[in-house]
């Protein structure tokens, strides 16, 4: 292997493009490209800001790495709450509506 192939493979492996954030104020999580996100330290559970345009919004760096680790993170995380919103309906009583005479 080459040095120049074995520098941009580390290169690779160490540049994290994009991030999944969880927006506390309306209860979202998005794919952010790296260079949108500004903080202190960029490490999973830390505050961070994201620029929108002009507007900036708090967040907090839920993962980070290539498009591919961060997209299959954002559906673990999908298929997590998907699954107990499940568990919660099922445990949930059922009502049963009367039946309204048909006029």
């Amino acid at each position: 292997m080459s040095l120049r192939k074995l520098i941009k493979d580390t290169q690779k492996k160490t540049n994290s493009s994009y991030f999944l954030i969880y927006f506390k104020q309306d209860n979202t999580y998005s794919i952010v490209k790296a260079n949108c996100v500004e903080a202190e330290q960029l490490e999973t559970g830390t505050s961070c800001r994201v620029r929108d345009g002009k507007d900036f919004h708090d967040g907090t760096i839920v993962t980070f790495g290539d498009m591919k680790d961060v997209s299959n993170a954002a559906g673990d995380i999908i298929e997590k709450i998907e699954s107990q919103r499940r568990i919660w309906r099922k445990s949930q009583p059922r009502i049963r509506r009367k039946s309204q005479p048909r006029v």
